[in-house]
């Protein structure tokens, strides 16, 4: 799959990065344990659509749409088929203009003729910043669950300050999102 996020302005991404290898450390993950690239929101995941038709189709979406703030509080997880397949974030809130910037990436990319994800869809999509999605096993979530319980965790209130299209590399792994393929809001 791949994938177009929106970028968390500087200071989060710092933050969000510092948490998530604390807790790959804790937990004796391999940093490549923690979050992949830099820390964002996920907006659509698709195939079958070049990046740079992607990028490009996304072009009128971030002209129309300025900078926007949303607020992650709280902690969540996600499982999958196996055990292997937990996955730890910060939830983020869903507000009017975070739904519409949604609902615009999916239609631009949809009508540009991606295949999109339906865990991506509108009516499903569930906005979050991972912290930890590899190497998780459920005694280790329960473990990074305890650790986070006993620190502050204050509502955060984030920049989202572009949008990326991240490829897929050959073999599977995510790319880190190219300066061609970073689209500033506003």
């Amino acid at each position: 799959m791949d994938h177009v996020i929106a970028r968390l302005d500087a200071d989060h991404e710092r933050v969000v990065t510092e948490l998530s290898h604390e807790l790959a450390e804790l937990l004796a993950i391999e940093p490549a344990g923690a979050a992949q690239g830099p820390p964002h929101i996920t907006l659509v995941s698709y195939t079958d659509l070049d990046a740079t038709v992607a990028a490009d189709a996304l072009a009128p979406v971030v002209r129309a749409d300025r900078p926007l703030t949303v607020r992650a509080h709280g902690y969540g997880m996600f499982t999958g088929d196996r055990a292997s397949d937990l996955s730890l974030h910060v939830m983020v809130v869903r507000t009017r203009e975070l739904d519409r910037l949604h609902r615009r990436t999916h239609a631009a990319l949809g009508a540009a003729g991606a295949c999109l994800a339906g865990n991506t869809d509108p009516g499903v999509w569930t906005p979050h910043i991972t912290l930890l999605d590899r190497g998780l096993t459920p005694a280790k979530l329960g473990r990074a669950v305890e650790a986070l319980a006993q620190r502050p965790h204050r509502s955060w209130t984030v920049g989202l300050t572009a949008l990326a299209v991240t490829p897929r590399a050959p073999g599977g792994a995510r790319t880190a999102p190219a300066d061609r393929f970073t689209l500033a809001l506003g």
